[in-house]
């Protein structure tokens, strides 16, 4: 049986053991576990949707133009979505 590490989110790894499953699965991760890694990746992926859609923004603004009121708005609803990303990235890790 393969030996993965695993990172805990505390800092230090800790050595996993997996059993592969009838269908190929891995069966010894417990729920929480993969529950914490979901929502630490869907946490990213909001941050680097904000990351890389907040500077399109700015050059979309000053090449066509829109309503000047949208900037503060959605810079406001950016750091909404990046605080909820980072929210779900260490917030639940306790």
């Amino acid at each position: 049986m393969p030996s993965k590490a695993l990172y805990n989110g505390a800092g230090s790894w800790c050595d996993l053991e997996l059993r592969v499953g009838a269908r190929g699965s891995a069966t010894s991760i417990p729920q929480k576990w993969r529950s914490r890694f979901m929502l630490r990746t869907v946490g990213f992926l909001m941050q680097l949707a904000v990351l890389a859609l907040l500077p399109m923004l700015i050059v979309w603004q000053l090449m066509f133009g829109f309503r000047l009121i949208l900037m503060p708005m959605l810079t406001l609803v950016g750091i909404v979505v990046f605080t909820t990303g980072q929210w779900l990235r260490e917030g639940n890790s306790r």
